[in-house]
């Protein structure tokens, strides 16, 4: 089972986070903080990062398996979702698979597919990083890692501090398993979901504030100030009136449906 820290404060409802590669769910607890008790909290370790080890077996179909086992285990029903960068990406395709069980879903910073010509780069470029991770220094996988523009505005030598406790083979091994380049494109399926979906980029973040303007219409997405691609790390304030203020305007919305039928 994966490793997991459940944060109850007697509400009905759950919030369910998903960190991003290389991440905790430590990576939250700013966020968590600021949105105080109004929700029970469920932050999950993916395969292979903070206390969650790696099985023989990694795709996305046993994954899913593991997240419902975890519900199931905690008698969580169904549950809204706020996923970062790959964890967003994990949301995507449980929202897709079990869309019952999930009553919103808030993207921050994830891609939500690549196109034919973005697959064979994306190939190209994490066939680089796995050379780093399997056969190179971590310390310089990490330090050419957060040298990407998108993580420009964070601290790098207090992040990668943070990193360094990854086990390098099992981040290689997740890189494989849980590439984008193994999920389908999203959009088809945000057009058509009746799922409540929020997709949040940081005002720095130049890369997913223009990928967010090809979301259909019917998805929600928001700018947030003084933040690029971490949200969450970098203006958990922000993130956190956000989402709580989305996932309150959902479960009043589907509320209000229920008493009218």
């Amino acid at each position: 089972m994966l490793a997991y820290t459940q944060k109850k404060n007697g509400k009905e409802q759950t919030i369910v986070f998903l960190h991003g590669f290389l991440g905790t769910s430590h990576d939250f607890n700013a966020l968590c903080n600021e949105m105080g008790t109004s929700f029970d909290l469920l932050l999950l370790d993916l395969p292979g990062h903070g206390r969650s080890g790696i099985k023989s077996t990694l795709d996305f179909t046993t994954l899913i398996e593991e997240i419902d086992h975890i519900l199931d285990h905690l008698r969580i029903e169904k549950a809204h979702f706020v996923g970062y960068s790959m964890g967003g990406r994990v949301l995507l395709e449980y929202a897709k698979r079990r869309s019952s069980r999930v009553q919103s879903g808030v993207v921050l910073s994830a891609h939500y597919g690549l196109s034919e010509k973005e697959h064979s780069k994306k190939i190209l470029q994490e066939k680089k990083w796995l050379h780093l991770l399997e056969k190179g220094s971590f310390p310089k996988f990490l330090e050419k890692w957060y040298a990407q523009d998108i993580f420009s505005s964070l601290d790098l030598a207090m992040i990668t501090s943070k990193r360094a406790e990854n086990r390098p083979d099992d981040l290689a091994f997740v890189m494989r398993a849980l590439s984008i380049t193994n999920q389908e494109n999203f959009l088809p399926f945000l057009k058509k979901t009746k799922t409540s979906f929020l997709f949040l980029s940081g005002s720095g973040d130049k890369k997913y504030t223009t990928l967010y303007k090809n979301l259909p219409v019917t998805i929600s997405r928001d700018i947030l100030p003084n933040a690029s691609h971490a949200i969450h790390i970098e203006n958990p304030r922000a993130c956190a009136q956000t989402v709580t203020h989305f996932i309150k305007e959902v479960s009043n919305v589907k509320h209000r449906m229920e008493r009218l039928l």
